[in-house]
């Protein structure tokens, strides 16, 4: 990835007109966390357990929703989950999650869904025990009408708004096993896949995500999660990204760089996107005193850069507003303002780093056979006989090289088919992507429709 480049893509039978054309990629997103009992003054109405921790204070909502316009994202740290969406059996209420819905719908953000199901944050009538005891089938009768009822609801009320859900949180432990709770006891591990599959049943436009804690680093928990995700990817289990909380600083040790683009890079090579879901990043203070923030800023600068340099990362979601009102309490400053609301210098570098353009490939019109790219699909008939044409401009400044590239699935990898090198000014310039012979000859030995993937370098 190339920061500054926008790629976009059509398919020879003939340029998009406007109307047709779907927006290419721009950059990164920066998301926020949100308590909801902290965005208005008193009394609160909702669940109690949702109380904010501190007293009111109006430049919460000023500093989530602006201006200035710091973040497009928000995530219900709690509103959203199940225990307060169905807080007894058959009843739900919607009352505080769709007051946070117009809040975004009003200032043009949008709402990453936290989360449809959780294993550890269930409600009481799910978990304790009763009579008639759950069956798998009851209980998934049970976790299907959930995910159907908030789905569709923020789909009909509040179209466009609540895009991304996180189906399923924090389904593994440390060393890889499946996290034990009472989904995992009377359905099974498939579980998972069957929340998938009922989230994309739900609303089949909805952007569905996997999230999972102390996974952005190669060990165990990750490796389940890789794996889990290449079998569903194989299966054709509804997957559309992997979410990294990165809670920095806690029991897990920091990795490096390349450790954690290695982890994107490894969901990316699936087709599948990656966002930094939960980011915070805070010490226990020290007996000295010791200032810490020099430490904290370059790692939140360090995460921000990787994500913009990988073309899996498709945003940052910082896991709170301000430093006292952090879930993991305010000693360890963890967030990205201060007590006072005041944004600490790294903030800036965060937004620069993220709002570089984005150098992945879209379809600027869809053909009325199979598509392309991406979580299409593409004829190789198409691809051998027409190629694919590219737009390609350098809004940074003067000739950029870029090297497109296109690889179509194979197995459980992927075959190169296409590679070329352009030299690109500010004007901008349309070029055409054919095969070479040789992954002329790897289409046509390839049976039925594939995925394909094109990555602008």
């Amino acid at each position: 990835m190339v920061g500054g480049w926008v790629v976009a893509l059509a398919l020879l039978a003939g340029a998009p007109t406007a109307a047709q054309a779907e927006p290419a990629p721009g950059p990164a997103s920066f998301g926020v966390a949100t308590w909801w009992a902290c965005m208005e003054p008193g009394p609160f109405d909702g669940p109690r357990p949702l109380a904010c921790p501190r007293p009111y204070d109006p430049r919460y909502a000023r500093v989530v929703g602006g201006p200035p316009q710091v973040f497009d994202v928000l995530v219900p740290e709690n509103e959203m989950k199940m225990p307060w969406l169905q807080p007894s059996r058959g009843r739900f209420d919607f009352r505080v999650a769709d007051r946070m819905a117009r809040f975004a719908a009003e200032r043009g953000l949008t709402i990453r869904g936290h989360a449809l199901v959780f294993g550890k944050f269930l409600p009481g009538w799910m978990v304790i025990p009763r009579l008639p005891a759950w069956t798998r089938e009851t209980l998934l009768a049970e976790l299907r009408r959930h995910i159907f009822t908030v789905m569709r609801h923020y789909r009909d009320h509040f179209p466009g708004v609540v895009r991304t859900w996180d189906v399923v949180n924090e389904a593994f432990a440390a060393d890889g096993s499946y996290e034990r709770n009472v989904l995992l006891e009377v359905i099974g591990p498939d579980y998972i896949e069957l929340m998938f599959r009922y989230a994309r049943e739900a609303d089949p436009g909805a952007r569905l995500l996997f999230n999972e804690f102390a996974a952005d680093q190669p060990n165990p928990r990750q490796q389940s999660v890789l794996r889990m995700a290449r079998d569903f990817r194989d299966r054709g289990v509804p997957l559309d990204a992997i979410g990294m909380q990165m809670h920095v600083g806690m029991d897990v040790n920091l990795p490096t760089s390349e450790q954690r683009r290695e982890v994107m890079r490894s969901y990316g090579e699936l087709g599948l996107e990656v966002e930094v879901t939960e980011l915070d990043v805070g010490f226990p203070p020290t007996l000295d005193g010791h200032d810490r923030s020099a430490e904290q800023a370059e790692i939140y600068r360090g995460i921000a850069a990787d994500c913009a340099a990988e073309p899996a990362c498709a945003g940052v979601t910082v896991w709170g507003v301000a430093d006292h009102h952090s879930w993991r309490g305010s000693q360890g400053r963890m967030l990205l303002h201060d007590e006072q609301y005041r944004p600490k210098p790294v903030l800036d570098e965060v937004v620069r780093a993220l709002s570089r353009g984005r150098s992945r490939a879209t379809l600027l019109r869809r053909p009325p056979g199979p598509g392309v790219i991406a979580r299409s699909r593409q004829r190789r008939t198409t691809v051998v006989g027409e190629g694919l044409r590219a737009r390609l401009s350098c809004p940074a400044g003067p000739p950029c090289p870029v090297t497109l590239s296109l690889a179509v699935q194979a197995g459980r990898g992927y075959v190169t088919v296409a590679r070329t090198r352009y030299a690109v000014s500010g004007a901008g310039r349309t070029v055409r992507l054919r095969p070479t012979r040789l992954g002329a000859r790897r289409l046509r030995a390839l049976s039925g429709s594939r995925r394909a993937r094109l990555r602008a370098a």
